[in-house]
């Protein structure tokens, strides 16, 4: 008689984690709304299911409120983030009572709350939810879905991305920052020209907030946190631009796909140009004065002196 084969031996968390994250995904934000109160969460273990009924597969951590608040209200919204929308995975990510602060959404079709900056999005209603493990599995029939133009923003092995074919080459060269840096200064002082003067306090508030997440990344002239530095510039001038209120201006921003650019600049140093922050801080004080002038004139020299900072540690790093 045969022996009885051994058991498969389980693998432990850690060496689980570090292989699956190997796996590629976008990322997504879930939301819902249970007893009027909006809930969100990042998610990337999120795929279509089937076209015909149009159906939606996410898993979501039933330690999550947002996993309880799905489950009460018999529906969720799959919110698909934009390449450079880093920030907005982590906020929605890290456990908060106000998840949305600073949030643009309106409401779907099911009464819940939709993402208004996302690249895509579908509201489902929950048909089947099956529990596995630390999640709970749920099938949703898809009701409404819609997509605009633009890259996806990915994540890979713990990091943030896009999948973009030839992003190495374009990071690698010099000159695509230093020429994506100066489009966008052209871009944000056009933006100010037209739109700064009947702005509301709450946009300039909102671009307020992103530079002090932008300004709290760094000590001094050492960047703290250099990937979370650059997401929290390029949505602190993202900001700007969406001042415009226009979404074709606005993609055409998130096509000079500038965080990674930036980043792959500074690579090898920590260290920051204080003037660059402090020209920031001008154009900051001058759009909350609403000094069209003033902001035009730093943003301008902002870009200048960015595109002066890329050389500098081009020619330092010898790309």
């Amino acid at each position: 008689m045969p022996s009885a084969p051994d058991p498969v031996a389980e693998i432990d968390g850690a060496t689980f984690r570090s292989v699956v994250g190997h796996l590629a995904s976008g990322v997504t934000v879930i939301t819902c709304a249970a007893e009027g109160k909006p809930h969100g969460m990042t998610a990337s273990s999120v795929t279509s299911l089937s076209a015909d009924p149009p159906m939606m597969l996410a898993c979501v951590n039933r330690s999550a409120p947002t996993a309880a608040a799905i489950r009460a209200a018999g529906g969720f919204v799959v919110n698909v983030l934009r390449a450079g929308q880093e920030q907005l995975a982590r906020q929605f990510a890290r456990p908060s009572e106000n998840k949305f602060a600073g949030v643009a959404t309106t409401t779907g079709a099911l009464s819940m709350p939709v993402l208004r900056e996302a690249l895509a999005y579908l509201e489902c209603e929950v048909r089947e939810h099956v529990d596995a493990g630390t999640h709970t599995i749920l099938l949703g029939r898809v009701v409404d879905a819609f997509a605009s133009d633009g890259e996806p923003l990915a994540y890979f092995r713990g990091s943030f991305g896009r999948l973009h074919p030839f992003l190495e080459a374009s990071a690698s060269d010099p000159g695509a920052t230093q020429e994506a840096v100066s489009a966008r200064g052209v871009l944000e002082a056009g933006v100010i020209a037209i739109a700064l003067a009947g702005v509301g306090d709450r946009e300039l508030h909102t671009i307020a907030r992103k530079f002090a997440r932008m300004d709290e990344l760094h000590s001094e002239d050492v960047l703290v946190d250099v990937d979370g530095f650059f997401s929290a510039n390029v949505d602190f001038h993202r900001a700007i631009v969406e001042l415009a209120s226009n979404p074709l201006i606005t993609s055409v921003l998130d096509r000079l796909d500038l965080r990674p650019l930036l980043a792959h600049t500074q690579a090898g140093t920590a260290r920051c140009s204080p003037q660059l922050i402090e020209v920031q801080r001008d154009l900051l004080k001058a759009l909350l004065e609403r000094d069209v002038d003033a902001a035009t004139e730093y943003v301008l020299a902002y870009a200048a002196m960015a595109v002066e900072r890329t050389r500098q540690l081009s020619g330092a790093s010898g790309r």
